[in-house]
């Protein structure tokens, strides 16, 4: 049933021009214009020079209801600031955020600089769907979404105002509450279903199908039908046959805002698209149109895109076992191309040993207790070669060749310099001397000459050693 009309006082705002408010600091210069429930006056601050839009209201529960609802939603770029409220002799006034680019429905119908515009389209209506969905996330319907009440700001940035007919109730009973072109059906009470009357609607879904009307009248500048109830003819054709339906009375519209328009318009309000799942479609929309009309829009900031995926972060690496370990770094060992030249180096010294310390040379070669003592001073423990990174080898390697003490040499005819290798003494293979030194764990050293300039694949700790070629002075 639709609501009642009650007969309200006439407003004349002439005798308040040139008038102070608010402790005489803002100024009514001029009159934007007159409504059913007030007149909205241009207000200027008589020390900052500031304009605003001052809304001159009688003091009614629609206007303690817009007061209260504005008051106490957090602010948002594309919702119309409310400055301040004042009560005056002559009624409530609110001061809002001035708009110099006035109502979108004035670019609409008179401007022409958004209609057939897809990067206009997409940029204003955007913008529209930015702020009815911070209304609604914080609990605020606003129940009358037309063209009027979305206001202009240089750059064509638009923000909603307005909230006389807000509500806090997610269904509400209110029927006819809003404007005739943009009422969802079941906002009028309209049920399709001869065995059910409609007792409430969702505030949230009939605001989607305004949001609609409002899409349909920035591409192509009108309006689908007079009013979504079957009484309407071509609402009626609507309901009859939906597919592909708003093609054929717009042809100009594209086959995606045909598709777009279609989940708007559901009929089942529980069907019908929601905000988050809107904002995608018109992200992803190509053209509006089938023909784009090319407007005056350089001044446009570019749309918005999507936000870019966070990148998932990576796992950690599970603990390896440790026969799996030495696999591993076996295959890098071979995979591993060496790069650093030889050095003759402690360190190299200990890699030799790592490699050929679990057997002995079959001569049996040992170097005097003098040397023993002498190379006992510098030994390392042996813990550090729990774990050598090479494996020991299986099978017994050829002999070394046989060097005496007698034959080594540092300079000569023959060439050569001398080398030290160090390996762990085995009693087996160095004497009683060697067995004592083994006991307590001390290092012996056997000596061999090295040619000058030996023949080597360079080496590389992270590689698998080369043998030098070693032969006798």
């Amino acid at each position: 049933m639709p609501p009642t009309h009650i007969q309200r006082p006439k407003l004349d705002p002439q005798p308040l021009l040139n008038t102070y408010i608010h402790n005489n600091t803002i100024r009514l210069v001029d009159i934007i214009g007159t409504g059913a429930y007030g007149v909205v006056f241009i207000g200027q601050h008589i020390h900052t020079n500031q304009r605003y839009a001052v809304k001159w209201v009688l003091g009614t529960k629609t206007t303690e209801n817009e007061i209260s609802i504005h008051s106490q939603l957090p602010s948002h770029q594309n919702v119309l600031s409310l400055v301040l409220v004042t009560t005056e002799p002559a009624g409530v006034f609110i001061v809002l955020e001035y708009a110099p680019g006035g109502d979108l429905f004035a670019a609409i119908t008179k401007a022409h600089e958004i209609v057939g515009d897809n990067h206009a389209i997409r940029h204003v209506f955007l913008q529209i769907l930015s702020a009815v969905q911070h209304c609604h996330q914080n609990g605020v319907f606003h129940r009358d979404l037309k063209p009027e009440n979305v206001l202009l700001f240089p750059n064509l940035l638009v923000k909603l105002a307005d909230f006389g007919l807000a509500t806090t109730r997610t269904v509400s009973a209110d029927f006819g509450c809003g404007s005739i072109f943009y009422y969802s059906p079941e906002c009028q009470g309209a049920s399709f279903r001869k065995d059910q009357k409609r007792k409430a609607y969702g505030c949230q879904q009939s605001d989607v199908w305004s949001l609609g009307v409002i899409l349909i009248n920035l591409v192509v500048g009108r309006n689908p039908w007079k009013e979504a109830n079957l009484q309407d003819p071509t609402f009626k054709a609507y309901v009859r046959k939906p597919r592909h339906f708003f093609r054929s009375i717009l042809p100009v519209i594209s086959d995606e805002l045909d598709s777009i328009l279609s989940r708007i318009f559901c009929i089942d309000p529980a069907r019908r698209i929601s905000l988050p799942e809107l904002r995608i479609l018109i992200l992803g929309c190509r053209t509006f149109t089938k023909h784009d009309t090319v407007s005056n829009t350089a001044s446009l900031p570019p749309a918005p895109l999507p936000p870019l995926p966070m990148p998932l972060p990576l796992p950690l690496p599970l603990p390896m076992p440790i026969g799996l370990q030495q696999k591993e770094k076996l295959l890098l060992l071979k995979t591993t191309t060496a790069t650093a030249p030889v050095a003759y180096t402690p360190s190299f010294t200990r890699t030799m040993l790592d490699y050929v310390g679990s057997y002995t040379d079959e001569d049996g070669l040992v170097s005097s207790a003098a040397s023993v003592a002498q190379r006992a001073k510098h030994a390392k423990p042996s813990h550090i070669f729990a774990h050598p990174p090479f494996p020991a080898p299986t099978t017994r390697p050829p002999p070394l060749p046989t060097v005496t003490p007698s034959s080594w040499s540092s300079s000569g005819s023959s060439g050569s310099s001398t080398y030290s290798v160090d390996r762990p003494f085995t009693p087996e293979s160095t004497g009683t001397a060697a067995g004592t030194a083994a006991g307590t764990g001390i290092m012996a050293t056997t000596t061999y000459a090295l040619h000058k300039k030996p023949t080597c694949t360079p080496f590389n700790m992270h590689s698998t050693p080369s043998l030098l070629s070693l032969s006798p002075s």
